[in-house]
């Protein structure tokens, strides 16, 4: 066993011998189509903490010819495809961990390490068992793929290439722009068109194809969360295996909803592996999410406003989507050009997530515009880390930020029937938006409610004046889809009282449909008393049940 080449299966081992082990061994089904034909190159992007490390350990266990690793993947959804056996424990396995290499001072220092590693491998295992002049005296003149055929051609053998943070060096080096080409070079060189390449499967949280499609590394099959494809349901945990866990372990399914979900992959709904597992093994519901180097960087652009950053971040921490074009951005993650580029790293890293755009063709079928979408904060734990963000650099969004805290408190109040809190908060909503509040009348503190449930957007499609039952209810709050939260109506009155509000509602059966689909609505009624400067403001609310 060399540095890289065939180190076994005991990663997986240890994989297995955890609490908690979700099963997605059947990801090497799309691996196996692909493997030994013409295009057997595979680049899997995704940010930190998805699992991408844990899945590689599986690829490698499943592929080394050095071990029999038939009792780790017996009981695993992999072991009932057709073609299982055929490719378990076939292939030599080079398995490079870029990360762990680059404590070198250039990347081309870099290279040359991990060349003359592979090289050391192919001498000590290859060579040692199979004599050949011609393998030793590319190996001893430092000929990478000279050596890599010649293996191939005295074992019969074929290689499968597992790079996993193939990216790396564009970070930690992210000021040796010849060094970044050199790399990408280095890599197509030995791995593009070549014979005894059976898989090359890279990992990392950047895309290949960054500098467009005249990448050097244009012959990888890309998929990113952006672009997953068959790939979609490996990404991260899905809401079947999240909702098994919370059973398995009696946890609260709507509070690990609201804190992990939201990630959109090709349609379906995802969840951060770590986190969840995290979650679940401590029993806590926690802020699990790391920073790391690479946030610190993009954060500098969000903190000093470049590009009008400012604006749309708090767009996004009310809840709202933005509008976003995925395009090119640098690997070193400091040479942006644009809005977009920033948004479209952040997107990469997991701090957004991303759907995209859909329209019609002419002939009125759907089309999907790959390039073009909308990103927002996803949960409640990344939201986190921006605000954290904003307050710590102190750039401007503390008073906006604590306007936002306030506005999301207020829904949190109203949801739990606080009516003391909600009629505080609303007080406390008239003074920062006083300027509303001219006219006298229910129209001008309909916009002072608004503005003070301005958070509730990301929860609930809120709608003014909506049509229901016998009139129109002044603010109707709708659940947005999987959301645990019930709906809820809002009746204002001008020097009047809360408890008429109430009744208004009650009467004109504002409810009535609402209550059909949820089975209970939220009934709040504010009413506004001038001349009361005390107490301007009281609330009722009542849970109104079909």
């Amino acid at each position: 066993m060399g540095l890289f080449l065939n180190t076994g299966s005991g990663r997986l081992a240890d994989h297995r011998k955890k609490k908690i082990y979700v099963d997605m061994s059947d990801m090497i089904s799309l691996l196996n189509e692909k493997i030994e034909t013409d295009e057997p190159y595979i680049c899997v992007t995704r940010p930190r903490r998805f699992g991408k490390s844990m899945m590689a350990d599986m690829l490698q266990a499943y592929y080394d010819c050095s071990v029999d690793s038939t009792s780790l993947f017996e009981n695993l959804s992999i072991a009932e495809d057709a073609g299982f056996k055929k490719h378990l424990n076939q292939y030599y396995v080079f398995y490079i961990d870029v990360a762990t290499c680059g404590t070198r001072r250039t990347i081309e220092e870099t290279i040359d390490f991990i060349e003359s590693e592979i090289l050391a491998d192919l001498q000590s295992d290859i060579l040692k068992k199979y004599p050949d002049d011609d393998l030793e005296r590319y190996i001893r003149s430092g000929t990478l793929f000279g050596a890599l055929n010649a293996s191939y051609r005295i074992t019969g053998r074929k290689f499968v290439f597992i790079i996993d943070e193939w990216d790396y060096l564009f970070r930690a080096y992210a000021d040796q722009k010849e060094g970044h080409r050199e790399f990408q070079r280095w890599l197509s060189g030995f791995l593009k068109g070549k014979g005894y390449v059976a898989l090359a499967y890279m990992t990392g949280i950047l895309p290949v194809k960054t500098y467009g499609s005249d990448s050097i590394l244009n012959m990888f099959d890309e998929i990113s969360i952006v672009n997953a494809g068959d790939f979609a349901s490996y990404t991260g945990f899905s809401e079947e295996t999240v909702k098994e866990l919370c059973q398995q372990y009696d946890m609260d399914l709507n509070e690990i909803r609201e804190w992990y979900d939201g990630y959109q992959v090709e349609g379906q709904s995802i969840y951060n592996p770590n986190s969840i597992i995290q979650a679940i093994s401590k029993r806590k519901i926690d802020d699990y999410w790391a920073q790391s180097s690479t946030f610190e960087d993009v954060k500098r652009y969000i903190t000093l406003d470049v590009f009008g950053l400012k604006e749309t971040v708090l767009t996004l921490l009310s809840g709202a989507r933005v509008s976003v074009k995925i395009n090119k951005f640098p690997f070193n993650l400091k040479d942006f050009e644009s809005i977009d580029s920033v948004l479209s790293t952040l997107v990469h890293l997991g701090y957004l997530t991303f759907e995209k755009k859909t329209g019609q063709s002419e002939n009125g079928k759907k089309i999907v515009v790959s390039s073009e979408g909308y990103a927002w904060i996803p949960n409640r734990e990344v939201k986190t880390q921006f605000e954290l963000a904003v307050e710590e650099n102190n750039a401007g969004y503390t008073e906006l930020i604590r306007v936002l805290k306030k506005s999301e408190s207020l829904l949190n109040e109203t949801l739990a029937g606080n009516e003391e809190a909600v009629a505080k908060g609303i007080e406390e909503a008239h003074q920062r938006f006083t300027s509303i509040l001219k006219a006298n009348d229910e129209n001008s503190l309909a916009c002072v409610i608004y503005n003070a449930y301005y958070t509730a957007s990301s929860r609930y499609v809120i709608y003014s004046e909506m049509p229901s039952g016998k009139g129109y209810a002044d603010l109707t709050f709708v659940p947005k889809q999987n959301s645990s939260d019930i709906p809820i109506v809002v009746e204002l009155k001008y020097d009047k009282t809360a408890e008429t509000a109430i009744d208004q509602i009650k009467a004109r059966n504002y409810q009535g449909k609402l209550a059909e689909g949820w089975g209970e609505v939220l009934l709040v009624g504010i009413n506004y008393d001038k001349d009361n400067r005390d107490k301007a403001y009281t609330c009722k609310i009542e849970k109104w049940k079909y």
